[in-house]
């Protein structure tokens, strides 16, 4: 690849802090760390991956700028595969861009968000897939997240892609000699083992496919409402399912007006927790809106949690409560539901009765004194699957279920083709399509807005 721009931006937070670093790179990175630093060994006849301690010199004064270490990583040894360097300074808002500027002043310009990651992909340093990943370690809320990432970064995600594009370029190798050698007859190709082979694949890019909600999930986090009508104890749950008190607690119902959200980690996966308004028939206007905004949230949950008082009968609010989550899970088949009963530390109504009414079974706690919470908890972690091993295959972006489901709906063609006795050439087209769709993945057939739009989710500096 050619490449002209030497880059450089700071690539720690920018703040207050110990130690920041700004980064360079590109054909000239050597030569202007000549011009700022000053030690005993030049960067230019330094050693790749070797580190060089002196001062950051500006050559307009002569003024010394901070005392530095220097990084020196030669082509193509490095991140971005052009020569690099990393200079580690003093932090602090002030001395970190005054390096930064120094550097610029010096013929670099101002590194785009992603860019060093943008050469690494371009030069063949990692795949699209590994790009994403490093993105998804660096916003990571949950140790499972980071663990999922880590897995992909590592090339777990590339390898399967890569053993399901293989095994499909054999069969098609094996279609086209055919097709080149017809006249020879020197193969017969049995088009039953053909389709069950092609079969094969396709299981295994479901399998794959079938990881997506679990995936994104661990990625992006689930979305849980708490959905009850006034003083049932919505609050009081949120906060202890946060440990803390987040939520303001009050006898009084109507206290929530809006909505308050808090992200926790329930087995690595991470669970942003909406404390809404109760639902109830009132002509508050304010309470109205916040009534409003419960609706709103619910439809756009992964996880709604129902919440009833078992200490007393049904009443019509929470008739009006069981009929909005109804409506939620006929209008979103993904999302999932939980029933809660509180207060149990004031005596169980009659518990069949309340099932029968609500039509389902409950969870029974006390959100007082915490009763039961464990148990919610690990509801939740086996409705979303939190005993996945972190570390296997799995996708997490829309982007890889489309690739994944436009390859398998080429294979089926494929089958079809197969089914009707068409040539070869029909078949070998179709496999030819799924294996462009899995390319998609790692970024081997990718457009400009798609790796426009991948890097322009990170941060500058990386």
């Amino acid at each position: 690849m050619f490449f002209e721009d030497t880059i450089a931006a700071i690539s720690t937070p920018l703040g207050i802090g110990a130690v920041s670093m700004v980064r360079i790179s590109g054909k000239n990175s050597v030569a202007i760390a000549d011009k700022i630093f000053g030690g005993r060994v030049k960067p230019s006849v330094a050693e790749s991956h070797s580190i060089l301690f002196g001062y950051l010199i500006d050559p307009e004064n002569s003024e010394k700028v901070d005392s530095v270490l220097l990084s020196v990583m030669r082509s193509p040894k490095s991140y971005t595969g052009f020569d690099t360097i990393e200079i580690s300074c003093h932090g602090g808002i002030v001395n970190t861009k005054k390096v930064l500027d120094l550097v610029l002043s010096q013929g670099a310009r101002l590194a785009e968000p992603g860019e060093f990651t943008k050469l690494a992909y371009l030069n063949g340093k990692i795949d699209l897939s590994q790009v994403e990943a490093i993105a998804d370690l660096i916003h990571a809320k949950t140790e499972g997240a980071r663990r999922a990432s880590m897995s992909q970064f590592i090339g777990n995600l590339r390898n399967e892609v890569s053993s399901l594009r293989n095994q499909l370029i054999q069969l098609c190798s094996l279609l086209e000699i055919d097709l080149d050698f017809a006249e020879e007859n020197l193969l017969i190709i049995d088009a039953i083992k053909i389709n069950d082979q092609l079969s094969g694949v396709e299981n295994q890019i479901k399998r794959l496919l079938s990881t997506y909600n679990t995936g994104h999930i661990i990625r992006e986090g689930a979305r849980v409402s708490i959905l009850g009508k006034p003083n049932v104890g919505k609050s009081s749950l949120m906060n202890a399912m946060l440990q803390k008190d987040r939520a303001i607690v009050s006898h009084l119902p109507g206290t929530t007006r809006d909505y308050i959200e808090e992200t926790i980690d329930i087995n690595g996966i991470p669970f942003t927790f909406v404390d809404t308004a109760g639902i109830r028939d009132t002509k508050d206007d304010i309470e109205i809106h916040g009534i409003h905004f419960s609706k709103e949230n619910i439809h756009s949950s992964d996880l709604i949690i129902a919440l009833f008082d078992i200490s007393s009968p049904l009443d019509d609010d929470d008739h009006r409560v069981k009929t909005i989550l109804d409506g939620a899970l006929l209008q979103n088949k993904t999302v999932k539901a939980i029933y809660v009963g509180n207060k149990t530390d004031l005596g169980e109504f009659d518990r069949t009765k309340f099932a029968s009414e609500i039509g389902s079974d409950f969870i029974n706690i006390s959100a007082k004194s915490q009763s039961g919470i464990d148990e919610l908890k690990k509801k939740i972690g086996v409705l979303f699957n939190s005993d996945v091993s972190f570390s296997s295959p799995m996708i997490s972006r829309l982007r890889h279920k489309i690739a994944l489901e436009k390859s398998i709906a080429s294979l089926k063609m494929a089958k079809k083709s197969l089914e009707h006795n068409l040539s070869f050439e029909f078949v070998a087209l179709d496999i030819h399509n799924a294996i462009q769709s899995l390319a998609e993945i790692v970024g081997e057939v990718s457009s400009g807005d798609v790796l426009n739009n991948i890097f322009s989710n990170f941060c500058i500096g990386k």
